[in-house]
């Protein structure tokens, strides 16, 4: 969506500061790199900001401070606990990995190690820098650790698969014994390794990984939990004590990997140390006897892959740690993200994605840290802050990036959220308010016109001549701005820009700051591309539409490029080719291609083709390039929506929560195109 002046060229960020009555705070002291402004006595504040995103500190005696990820020209709502030793501060991220191509790098995609053998804790230490900050603030942050810790991580050379490994696992690997104490000097105050990769390394990979950890102050019972040399080693809580208050972490694993001679998990009757296996009572007992002390965490690992909801054994296991007593129950696996549930009393997390990871699939990039306050015990807050895995690392996400990531989770969830400010939060006390509009719908001259929301909006009804469709982005990235803080500026996250006939540049800008300009001289055999970095999961038979706007000399064609795939890694199977002639020099033009996945085809590629000219130079700008993926026919349920589209004209019904007393926000749409 189209971006403000302010943010086009810096500005300032305009704000308020509220307690969590809504009561304005006066003198709070605002803080932007060295740049400092202080509330009045409404607790409104004006701070002028460079271009793109940033960390903003907010703080004052007697509340917690609040560091948000800001961008200029967008106002912003900060809401500040009060600070007590009643209250624990609690943060969650999701798996961690730093080895396979952190040391290899990806040469399908020109991504450069990260890390260069043997690279100690400080270069370690500079793959969470950007979210070190966030990490740090909280009285307990915990991770799960999906890798066992070795002198030499690397598993494979030249498709040889080293001795020390699991000798019949598919996917192996292990972290550097580096990675420890770069996570405690970030931030990390307890480990989890229950899970189907701590075993990787065997019996003396876990040996290493615990004796690794201890070094790095990461002990048994305090600061480390879910796996051990014994059943009873690994279903040990890790428990801290924050200001007198105890809090207890367990974790196990439902994936055993029984299937193997070699099982990932521990075991008495084979005398085999592993991860923590999640058993019913053994669970709920554990649960029951770590709650005689305080509150409890349950870390969870289990499901499967790349699938947000749980399945019906991970559903269960929750299920028993909440019964038993469980304040928070955190599940991880499946490496995208999930939503969560509440209770009232319970919050569970069905799936915090990656926060440390080279996956290159599309969907594991979105990510989040999790924010829980316990006052004595009982949750009082929860925030959620978006994150996006850039260079397999995770950024703090701004503006649009960031709610469309929200906007993902709250669609899974069906506890009362506001997403506002770059961040999502519960609203535990019922201190939020509806805000309902109808508006009026035109139809198009095409079979189908497209709309795009500018809020965090719900569909909650709809009176037409013709069905109305939602719609979501599976890219999120396609207006090439800055949007993550920590990443280069004109970076163009997430897409493949290798040489100098694919730039991000503002010249190329049709809205916002940034565009993409391709060249293409007559020199050149093939053609220059524009396409992501990685490719998209999908499933047969869903309709998608893609979406972009061209600019280029009168007369020139270039090509929409829809490549299938069969399988998530290998060559595609089919492609859909358009032309699209540029009728109007230098004049922007729309692109729309409306498609079916089909059958046997689980991933997608979407591209824009720039062909050499038959002599001389050959260009074509870009902007704002979408992917769209429709709700199924005939499925109608509220959920959160980028996108709608209707055959016919009428009337739509949106609702969004907002906290009480707050100033409304517009909720509107913007027609495409």
């Amino acid at each position: 969506m189209p971006l403000t002046a302010c943010q086009l060229q810096g500005g300032s960020v305009t704000g308020r500061v509220v307690d969590l009555d809504g009561k304005p705070i006066a003198a709070v002291q605002i803080r932007h790199g060295s740049l400092r402004t202080s509330t009045g006595v409404d607790g409104r504040f004006r701070l002028s900001l460079p271009a793109g995103p940033g960390w903003l500190e907010a703080s004052r005696a007697g509340y917690a401070s609040a560091l948000r990820p800001v961008q200029p020209g967008l106002p912003l709502l900060l809401r500040l606990s009060p600070a007590d030793s009643d209250t624990l501060v609690l943060h969650a991220v999701g798996d961690v990995m730093a080895g396979r191509r952190f040391f290899s790098g990806d040469s399908m995609t020109h991504q450069a190690p990260q890390l260069l053998p043997g690279d100690g804790v400080a270069a370690h230490q500079r793959l969470l820098q950007v979210v070190q900050p966030l990490l740090a603030r909280a009285d307990i942050t915990l991770l799960n650790l999906e890798s066992p810790l070795l002198p030499d991580p690397v598993a494979e050379r030249q498709g040889f698969r080293a001795a020390a490994f699991h000798p019949t696992k598919d996917y192996v690997f292990a972290s550097s014994l580096a990675l420890p104490a770069a996570l405690q000097r970030a931030g990390v105050d307890m480990v989890g390794l229950a899970n189907n990769h701590i075993f990787d390394a065997l019996e003396s990979g876990l040996t290493s990984t615990l004796e690794t950890l201890q070094l790095a102050g990461y002990r048994p019972g305090t600061g480390m939990f879910g796996a051990g040399s014994t059943m009873d080693q690994a279903w040990r809580p890790a428990v801290r004590n924050v200001g007198g208050r105890p809090l207890s972490v367990l974790g196990c694993t439902t994936i055993h990997g029984s299937q193997h001679p070699i099982s990932y998990v521990a075991s008495a009757e084979q005398s085999k140390a592993g991860a923590a296996l999640c058993e019913a009572s053994r669970l709920s007992a554990a649960v029951r006897a770590a709650r005689a002390l305080g509150p409890v965490v349950v870390m969870l690992h289990g499901g499967n892959e790349y699938q947000s909801e749980p399945t019906p054994p991970m559903a269960q296991m929750a299920d028993v740690a909440r019964r038993a007593g469980a304040t928070l129950v955190l599940i991880h696996h499946s490496h995208v993200l999930g939503g969560f549930q509440w209770d009232g009393r319970s919050l569970v997390a069905l799936g915090l994605g990656n926060f440390l990871f080279d996956q290159t699939l599309w969907s594991t990039f979105p990510s989040q840290l999790l924010e829980v306050h316990l006052h004595r015990g009982v949750v009082q807050r929860v925030i959620v802050y978006p994150l996006l895995l850039h260079r397999y690392r995770p950024h703090p996400a701004a503006g649009e990036l960031a709610g469309w990531i929200l906007r993902g989770i709250a669609a899974k969830s069906a506890a009362p959220w506001v997403i506002q400010d770059d961040v999502m939060e519960l609203d535990v006390s019922a201190q939020t308010q509806q805000q309902t509009r109808w508006l009026s719908v035109a139809a198009g001259s095409q079979p189908s016109r497209l709309w795009s929301f500018n809020s965090h909006a719900t569909v909650c009804g709809w009176r037409g001549d013709a069905p109305l469709e939602l719609g979501r982005s599976l890219l999120a990235v396609g207006s090439f701005e800055d949007q993550l803080v920590g990443a280069r500026s004109g970076e163009g996250v997430l897409w493949a820009l290798f040489n100098n006939d694919q730039r991000i540049e503002r010249s190329a800008a049709r809205s916002g700051r940034y565009g993409v300009r391709l060249r293409r001289s007559a020199l050149h055999r093939q053609p220059v591309l524009l396409r992501p970095l990685h490719r998209v999961a999908v499933q047969p038979g869903e309709r998608l539409t893609f979406l972009a706007w061209l600019r280029g000399p009168a007369g020139s064609t270039p090509r929409v490029q829809i490549s299938w795939y069969g399988a998530l890694r290998g060559p595609s199977v089919a492609r859909v080719m358009r032309s699209v002639p540029l009728r109007t020099h230098g004049r922007w033009q729309p692109v729309r291609l409306d498609l079916q996945v089909p059958e046997h085809v689980v991933a997608v590629s979407p591209a824009i083709a720039l062909d050499p000219p038959g002599a001389g130079q050959q260009w074509l700008d870009l902007d704002d390039v979408e992917l769209v993926r429709w709700q199924p026919p005939g499925e109608r349920r509220e959920q959160p929506a980028d996108w709608l589209r209707s055959r016919g004209a009428g009337s739509l019904c949106l609702k969004r929560l907002q906290w009480r007393g707050q100033d409304p926000q517009p909720l509107a749409l913007q027609a495409w195109p």
